[in-house]
Parts: C-alpha cells; sequence; structure tokens
C-alpha cells in the first residue's frame, strides 16, 4: 500500500500487529478463506478489534488512501 509511508499512518500502525494474506493464487483454501471473511477479492483490509471481532465500518476495499486508512486504524484503537 503506498500510503504506508506517511507519518500519520505510521503513528497509528505502531498500535496494531499487521497480517498478510495472499489470496493471489485461487486454490481452494484461498477461496475458503475469501468466503469465510465475506471479501470479494483483493485488495480488501480488515480491521480486528481486541477480541479479534472485526471492528464494525472499518473494512476498506480498493484504493486507499492514508486518511481512511487512519480513520479506520483510530477506530479500531478506542
Amino acid at each position: 500500500i503506498e500510503v504506508i509511508p506517511d507519518p500519520q499512518v505510521q503513528a497509528a500502525l505502531r498500535h496494531v500487529t499487521p497480517i498478510a494474506v495472499d489470496v493471489t493464487k485461487t486454490g481452494a483454501p484461498q477461496q475458503a478463506l475469501l468466503k469465510q471473511l465475506g471479501v470479494i477479492g483483493p485488495p480488501t483490509l480488515i480491521f480486528l478489534s481486541p477480541d479479534h471481532s472485526e471492528a464494525q465500518g472499518t473494512r476498506l476495499i480498493g484504493g486507499v488512501t492514508a486518511p481512511k486508512l487512519t480513520t479506520s486504524l483510530s477506530e479500531i484503537a478506542q
């Protein structure tokens, strides 16, 4: 993601543990994961709250801007 170097994004990322899943190979395991998470396709960012549930209203699909990303990250920090 090209917005990662942004200083505000970097500050917001200090409080999260990123997990990346490569679903570019479309085998059965990848398709099962996409279905389980309700993801139509990449790129999709899903943000989990400290209790490991998806933080409502924070999912980002497609192109991401620094303000959108920092907003989602701030929602899970609360």
